[in-house]
Order: C-alpha cells, then sequence, then structure tokens
C-alpha cells in the first residue's frame, strides 16, 4: 500500500490560549460536513424521427449502419451523469393491416434500440414500444396510390422520449469529519465527457458502485495511469487534510499530484491503493 509524505492535518481540537495568567482553551467547532453535489432536475426531451429516413418502405431494418441524428442521440446519453429513462416508440402509417404495421412498428423500435445499445447505451434503461398506426400525424383522405404514401410520410415515425440528469462534479468519495481517510472501491469510466458547459474540459466518469449511477468527476488520483477507452475498478484511499497541499517548495511535484474536493477545504487527497480489472469499455 502506498504512504503519503507526512503533512500536518489541522482538524479541530483544544488550542491553549493565556487570558490574565489563566490558561482557557478555545474550542473550534466541527467542521460542516462537505455539501453533496446536487443533481440537476431530470430534463424529458423528445425527438422524432422520420422512418423513411431509417427504414425502406414496410422494412424494419436500419438503410445504414452509421446514423448521424441516432449518433447525436448517443453522445448526449453517454455525457450525461445518470440516464433515467429512454422510450422508443415506434409508428406506422394506415396502409396494410392493423396487426402487420402493429409488428412493423414493434421491430422498427426495437432496431433502434439495438442501435442505441450497440453504440454504448445501457441497454437497462431502454424501453421500446411499437404504436402501430396510432396517433396520425396525417390523415390524407384524398389521396391514393404513391400519392398516398408520399402523404402519410410524417404517421411513419420513430419517437424518442429521453430523460436524463446531469450532476455537477462530484468528487467518488467523502472522508466525513473526524475522519482522516477512508478506503473506498470506485469505479473509472472514460474521460472523453465534458465537463464544461462551453465542453472546454474534459472529464473522468465516475461511480461508487459497480451498477450505480454515472457522475462527472474534474479530479485525478495520484499513481493511477489512465488508458482511454477503459473502465476500471480501483481500490483508493481518501486523505482528509484542511491545508492545501499546492506549495511547491514543499513538494514540487503536489501542484499536479494533489486533487482537492473544493477551493477552500477540506481538502482530500485521492491515492491509487490497487487496481481490481481494467478491461475495454463497453458503453455500461
Amino acid at each position: 500500500m502506498r504512504t503519503l509524505r507526512p503533512y500536518v492535518y489541522l482538524l479541530g481540537g483544544a488550542v491553549a490560549l493565556t487570558l490574565g495568567g489563566c490558561h482557557k482553551a478555545a474550542i473550534q467547532p466541527t467542521p460542516p460536513p462537505a455539501a453533496e453535489p446536487q443533481a440537476a432536475p431530470a430534463v424529458p426531451v423528445q425527438q422524432s424521427l422520420s422512418a423513411d429516413a431509417l427504414f425502406a418502405f414496410g422494412k424494419a431494418q436500419l438503410k445504414s449502419a452509421d446514423n448521424a441524428e441516432l449518433d447525436a442521440l448517443v453522445d448526449t446519453l453517454k455525457a450525461a451523469s445518470q440516464i433515467d429513462s429512454v422510450q422508443v416508440l415506434g409508428y406506422t402509417d394506415r396502409i396494410g393491416s392493423e396487426q402487420a404495421n402493429q409488428k412493423l412498428s414493434a421491430q422498427r423500435a426495437e432496431a433502434v434500440r439495438d442501435y442505441l445499445v450497440a453504440h454504448g447505451v445501457p441497454a437497462g434503461v431502454i424501453r421500446t414500444e411499437g404504436r402501430g398506426a396510432a396517433d396520425p400525424v396525417a390523415d390524407c383522405p384524398d389521396r391514393k396510390g404513391k400519392l398516398l404514401i408520399a402523404c402519410l410520410a410524417p404517421n411513419r415515425r420513430v419517437v424518442i422520449n429521453t430523460t436524463i440528469s446531469d450532476a455537477v462534479s462530484a468528487a467518488p468519495v467523502a472522508v466525513a469529519p473526524g475522519q482522516r481517510s477512508v478506503t473506498r472501491t470506485v469505479w473509472i469510466g472514460p474521460h472523453t465527457v465534458p465537463c464544461d458547459a462551453d465542453n472546454s474540459g474534459r472529464c473522468y466518469r465516475v461511480r461508487e458502485s459497480e451498477n450505480g449511477p454515472w457522475r462527472n468527476w474534474h479530479g485525478r488520483i495520484q499513481d493511477f495511469d489512465y488508458v482511454e477507452g477503459y473502465d476500471y475498478e480501483l481500490v483508493v484511499n481518501a486523505y482528509r487534510s484542511d491545508v492545501k497541499l499546492e506549495d511547491e517548495s514543499r513538494d514540487p511535484a503536489s501542484h499536479s499530484r494533489y486533487v482537492f474536493s473544493n477551493a477552500s477545504g477540506p481538502f482530500v487527497v485521492w491515492v491509487l491503493d490497487h487496481v481490481v480489472s481494467q478491461k475495454l469499455h463497453l458503453g455500461r
């Protein structure tokens, strides 16, 4: 197990004061616990895609292995701190039997789901439903043949309802007041997700349980060399201090090697204990 260089920890306690020849103890108040990062409210978004752009007429196989609109949706979902739900609804026009339309709409919804999963969206958050010719956008009562098919195009669609949560930057482990350190297992995902609204920074994605929600984290972990494209399970030691260890004259490496919970303390130093596993990222 790696250990930190010795530093002085200022963690409260009694300080002796001399007042008129008498010694009295001034008790420093216990520092309040660091505020937990709060997730922004979940935001529902609806997107309607043309089935004619995705599928050949009457078919349920995607026209192409690459789709710009679906890829943009994948990027949005993978960048979110937490995906609450993804609902994929397939619709057809009224041409054909009700049974055939129901089956086709369900197959198209499933094809879109399979595309999202293949590109890294967790399968467990996606629900699909075929709605056949329900909820038509266009009626076209006076059209026939090819003119009817063209007129009913807006009804042939795939509607995707997503709800995601974006958390503020979060440290993966908290050290409670009165504790000096804690050992915890964390899971690290790709750091190719944006940290900031203007996409100026990049972050790790961190979760505190194997199947828990991802959270963006700006920090680095001492002695941990991340390789892009991999998932890691790590055991880390978190050390708490009321002293910000940025004085390069004391430790030339400290400015780049230590990470702090916030600008005013308490400060936390993350140190790798050992790597449990390393495997290619599969988008979970």
